[in-house]
């Protein structure tokens, strides 16, 4: 049988109701499926071919919406059992929830609670104040990963040997640790070349190639590097620009292997989630998601995790929800990379996609980032200092 989704299997309200708003807490909303450029007009650079083995343009299903227990949502980490644990800087402590979508707990954590991951005996690893800590489940504090001076540590990922690495954001380095929490070396420096940082955020492991992702955020991109910390490859660079394959405040990194692989990356000023196929070259493959409070719309992603037991991806909006979104391949008979082949034979049909390329530039939400400036909990980083904002973004002046 299949897992259930966390989404509760269809027990989504039939009218469509705003999350996180007085009397509707904990309550969910549901829309039609979709697919990417139709419904919610969002950009794709089709017409592209598809290489034998390479990711589709996959159907999108907006879900629905969680918001019970939440306040300012940040990292996430799902366990072996696919309870979803959300840090919330606001309930200084993790939100947990099972897999219908209910709050089940709640685990203080001293100061503010960066970023977490979930380790292969299920123990978390919780990054707050200037500590990673080993914690269980159900919220009994172990002991901190050691032999390295934390500042501010941030983004957590484990390697399947059990290797432990942690992005300390003001050290500009990732650190490594093993499977025991013992200190084994750190890499990276201030900078903007390759292999080094301005202010990394989020980590996520690669399976596929075994490389570890780095989102370099106020670089304005995502670098892969080894187990050992040696540098591989960049995508986006430090231009602040917006468009395919570049972001502005890239935050959150996850990765799904449903057809080829994919990877989602969360743009927090830009308020929408770019998927890209990691092939020898990357692609870009469309945008998830635009500024706004509706069904779908997303308020500055801080995170996005992808739940391959039901093939969802859940994001953390600093509007105070976990916006779920359904991925599969594309139906029998619709446009796959063999079918957007085809139709870009046709000289017409290509000219066609250049003008929903400038629709996508619409999208890049750089209006709505403005007007997410104007409410007080987001400035645009410059790069100076930062910290994590009561909204679960992080503000840099």
């Amino acid at each position: 049988m299949a897992p259930p989704s966390l989404t509760g299997g269809g027990s989504f309200k039939a009218t469509p109701q705003r999350i996180g708003k007085a009397g509707n807490e904990g309550n969910m909303k549901r829309s039609q499926s979709i697919f990417w450029g139709a419904a919610l007009g969002l950009a794709l650079l089709s017409g592209l071919p598809a290489a034998a083995g390479a990711a589709d343009l996959p159907v999108v299903t907006v879900l629905g919406s969680v918001s019970a227990g939440l306040r300012a949502p940040g990292q996430m980490a799902l366990d072996s059992g696919r309870v979803l644990y959300v840090a919330d800087t606001q309930k200084r402590g993790i939100v947990k929830f099972d897999t219908s979508g209910s709050a089940i707990g709640l685990i203080p954590v001293s100061g503010v609670v960066r970023s977490l991951a979930c380790t292969a005996a299920d123990l978390l690893l919780v990054s707050h104040d200037a500590s990673v800590d080993f914690f269980t489940t159900s919220g009994t504090r172990l002991s901190p990963l050691s032999g390295y001076g934390f500042v501010s540590p941030n983004g957590i990922a484990v390697d399947p040997d059990g290797n432990i690495f942690v992005a300390d954001s003001k050290r500009n380095q990732v650190a490594i640790f093993n499977s025991a929490g013992a200190f084994v070396s750190a890499f990276g420096t201030k900078g903007s070349g390759a292999g080094e940082f301005n202010f990394p955020t989020d980590l996520a492991w690669e399976k596929a190639s075994g490389q570890l992702a780095v989102a370099d955020t106020l670089n304005n991109r995502v670098q892969f590097f080894d187990a050992a910390g040696a540098f591989k490859r960049v995508i986006g660079a430090p231009s602040n620009l917006s468009g395919p394959l570049k972001f502005t405040y890239p935050q959150g990194v996850s990765f799904d292997y449903v057809s080829g692989v994919r990877m989602y990356v969360a743009d927090a000023f830009q308020s929408s989630v770019q998927v890209i196929e990691l092939g020898a070259l990357p692609r870009f493959l469309g945008y998830i998601g635009s500024y706004g409070a509706g069904s779908g719309e997303l308020q500055r992603p801080s995170d996005v995790i992808f739940d391959a037991a039901v093939n969802e991806l859940l994001v953390a909006d600093s509007g105070g929800r976990i916006n779920i979104y359904g991925i599969s391949a594309p139906a029998a008979g619709a446009d796959t990379g063999t079918g957007s082949t085809g139709s870009t034979g046709s000289t017409g049909s290509t000219g066609s996609t250049g003008s929903t390329g400038s629709t996508g530039s619409t999208g890049s939400a750089a209006e709505p980032g403005t007007a997410g400036s104007s409410s007080g909990s987001w400035q645009y980083p410059s790069g100076v200092d930062c910290r994590h904002a009561r909204a679960g973004s992080i503000v840099c002046k």
